[in-house]
């Protein structure tokens, strides 16, 4: 849980700075456009502030919302963050485009093995918008000539009238024909329309990935972007646009890491499923890449901002105020989390008990259930005649009525002579087992037990009570023995997830023989699996303790609860597993954690105005 956490933060840190960069280079080029007033430099800050947008919003975990749009839907921030990374990466594209590439004297024009004497550095000038001065530039008055548009009649015409001749046509004699029944026509149709949509159903949603969702025109454009830039650097002579062009190349590399994300986040393939899942393999070498992209792009802006009052002043400003949000943020949902751990652990502890008292009342009704079973006189009558028929009518009535899952009758040398279950199944021998000799012996007992079944063992409370007789002297004689229990099987589990909203594991020995836990391709239940974890096996199956805290379910982190299932010698036979997902957990805190993160970028964006009056304040003090 804590390390989904850390993730989740980690990505929210990397976002936040990107966006700090973002707006540094935003910043650089507005200043810049003060003062040369050229659209490419406008363009380009402009793009570069829409982009901090693009950061900030994309730091909001998945699952907000801003506001409801005209027709009631909400609209996510991963929405809006995907649009303004759209025309941000766009503008900034644009705006180099219209940057003509300064070559050096003597040196080819870029891309001339391409285009050869057709293009050359002028070529590149006819892309940058010229420079106006606006402040006294008077439209002229135009005024447009007046119209007088005739009338038009159209001409009528009077058509002659026709008489046709009549035609008389051959009769012809066609065979038997039988035309298809409507149905039958509709049934064609809809076929033929399943069979092209099945063709073009896949192409249109590719051509509509490309078309309508922004990832592949983010990485097109960074990375059209980043071949501009590596021009700029390699073939002319802005020499300080290096770590520009590297931070662009690596922000490109993370945008086409999540365009194949993107691209295959719906596939069925358990192994392509788990690559591009949220915190997986090609998430972490995204945020990799971004990272080292932005680390550039921060060498690339400290390169312009140290030998300038107010643009240093300003990102002091920026980042001062985005650490103390972002400080605040991870604070507070640390905390969150760690309160709602305290608290799923405390109820794990507290469900044991219930767990436990749950326990003893199945054994309480299943000795109860053997002893009535053992005083009943048509069961005592049916022993001593050795009727089997009677026994096994007899049994089944009492089974239903007592509610148990199995009941069964043996004579006094463990012999088994009947079951109510089924019929056809007797004589084996049950002398060895522990309740059944003390049953025998005149003791009621009652244990937890495992049985072999026919692919998975199987866990149960097992009750057996002596069948008493009194002999023609008066005196109590033992005739035999009745066994009645429960199964603890898929039916118990369940139940128990109902109300505790858990999920639940019996084991058999180490052996999983119920369980909530269903298999994703199947939906049946995981059964048969074996716990590996040996501190858990130690603690649990050798020591009979109860083991609490964190550990691997089916390769998932869990808070987990393990209690041991114990004979009627106080042996663990068995576990009975309890515990809630961390991601779960990590979900029930995620709505204030997400609300956390929206609040402090919205803070962050709303401090950007005060911050830039301070300190434009201040570098105009130092300046008189």
């Amino acid at each position: 849980m804590w390390e989904q956490f850390w993730i989740q933060n980690l990505h929210y840190v990397l976002e936040v700075f990107v966006a700090f960069l973002m707006i540094t280079a935003g910043w650089i080029y507005f200043d810049g456009w003060l003062i040369e007033r050229r659209a490419k430099t406008f363009f380009r800050s402009i793009g570069f502030f829409i982009l901090m947008l693009w950061g900030l919003f994309g730091a909001i975990p998945e699952g907000s919302y801003l506001l409801s749009s005209v027709w009631g839907d909400r609209i996510p921030f991963t929405a809006i963050s995907m649009i303004a990374g759209f025309f941000g990466f766009g503008m900034v594209f644009v705006s180099l485009l219209m940057d003509p590439i300064p070559v050096k004297p003597g040196d080819k024009p870029p891309l001339s093995f391409l285009f050869g004497r057709w293009l050359s550095p002028s070529s590149f000038a006819i892309l940058s918008l010229p420079s106006f001065d606006f402040s006294s530039f008077n439209l002229p008055s135009l005024r447009l000539p007046s119209f007088n548009l005739p009338f038009f009649h159209l001409p009528s015409f009077d058509f002659p009238s026709f008489n046709l001749p009549s035609l008389h046509l051959p009769s012809f004699n066609f065979p038997a024909f039988n035309f298809p029944s409507f149905d039958y026509i509709i049934a064609g149709i809809r076929g033929s329309f399943s069979f092209l949509r099945s063709l073009f159903v896949p192409f249109l949603g590719m051509l509509g990935i490309l078309f309508f969702d922004p990832t592949p025109w983010l990485f097109l454009f960074a990375f059209l972007s980043a071949l501009l830039l590596w021009l700029h650097y390699t073939k002319g002579i802005q020499s300080e646009w290096r770590f520009f062009a590297i931070g662009y190349f690596f922000l490109a590399g993370g945008l086409g890491v999540a365009m194949v994300a993107s691209f295959f986040a719906e596939s069925t393939n358990v192994l392509i499923a788990h690559l591009v899942a949220p915190y997986q393999t090609l998430w972490i070498i995204e945020h990799l890449l971004k990272l080292i992209g932005a680390v550039c792009l921060g060498a690339w802006a400290w390169g312009f901002i140290r030998f300038r009052v107010f643009p240093q002043i300003f990102s002091s400003f920026v980042a001062i105020s985005f650490i103390l949000f972002v400080a605040t943020a991870l604070f507070y949902t640390g905390f969150l989390l760690s309160r709602a751990q305290e608290q799923a652990t405390h109820d794990l502890k507290a469900n044991i008990k219930t767990f436990d008292f749950a326990l003893r009342k199945v054994k309480e009704s299943a000795i109860l259930a053997a002893r009535i079973t053992a005083v009943n006189p048509n069961i005592r009558e049916a022993i001593k005649r050795n009727n089997r028929e009677a026994l096994h009518t007899n049994l089944n009535t009492l089974m239903f009525e007592n509610e148990t899952d199995f009941m069964l009758a043996l004579n006094t040398g463990g012999q088994v002579l009947a079951r109510a279950e089924d019929k056809e199944r007797f004589g084996d021998s049950l002398a060895n087992d522990p309740v059944v000799w003390r049953a025998l012996d005149g003791k009621a007992s009652v244990t937890a037990s495992v049985e072999e079944g026919i692919a998975i063992p199987q866990m149960s409370i097992k009750a057996a009570s002596p069948v008493i007789d009194t002999t023609e002297t008066g005196e109590a004689e033992i005739i035999g023995a009745v066994i009645t229990g429960y199964r603890l099987d898929l039916a118990f589990v369940d139940g128990v997830k109902k109300i505790t909203d858990l999920e639940i594991t019996i084991f058999a020995n180490d052996t999983s023989a119920a369980t909530t836990f269903t298999s994703p391709e199947t939906n049946l239940p995981l059964l048969g699996i074996k716990e590996t974890n040996q501190t858990i096996l130690n603690t649990v199956l050798k020591k009979g303790d109860i083991y609490t805290g964190t550990a691997l379910v089916l390769n998932n982190p869990f808070l987990t609860a393990y209690v041991p299932l114990r004979d009627i010698e106080e042996t663990p036979v068995g576990m009975l597993f309890t515990g809630r997902s961390q991601a779960s957990l990590l979900a029930l805190t995620g709505e204030t954690m997400r609300r956390t993160f929206t609040l402090s970028i919205l803070f962050m964006i709303f401090s950007l105005f005060p911050l830039w009056w301070l300190a434009r304040f201040i570098a105009h003090n130092q300046q008189i």
